[in-house]
């Protein structure tokens, strides 16, 4: 009964060191004219808990660099940001810009 206890132990430790360094991003993908998101995983550039992450912003706010939101949206954003791509807001949504060009988004004029 005792036995698989160690192997327990190490199983749990290996399941919170994954969790803290990989994370799955639900990236928003636009095909056709249906937005859908993507599993994509990633290696975090700061440990968290959260398994799970998506933009948590609109779209159209980080293709035309809006920086006009609420704070929540924003501290949101930079904690995205921090975790994901080991950036600072501005750079960030340079790279998040870039990535949602390569999905299929577009900034209309």
């Amino acid at each position: 009964m005792f036995r698989n206890k160690p192997k327990l132990a190490i199983g749990a430790g290996l399941l919170l060191v994954f969790t803290l360094f990989v994370g799955i991003d639900m990236e928003p993908v636009l095909s056709g004219h249906e937005l859908t998101t993507v599993p994509v995983p990633f290696i975090k550039r700061q440990p968290a808990l959260a398994l799970v992450f998506s933009l948590p912003v609109e779209p159209f706010r980080v293709m035309h660099h809006d920086t006009d939101m609420p704070d929540v949206k924003r501290l949101a954003l930079q904690r995205y940001c921090a975790v994901r791509f080991g950036e600072s807001e501005a750079d960030c949504l340079a790279t998040l810009e870039g990535r949602l060009r390569e999905s299929g988004f577009y900034k209309a004029e």
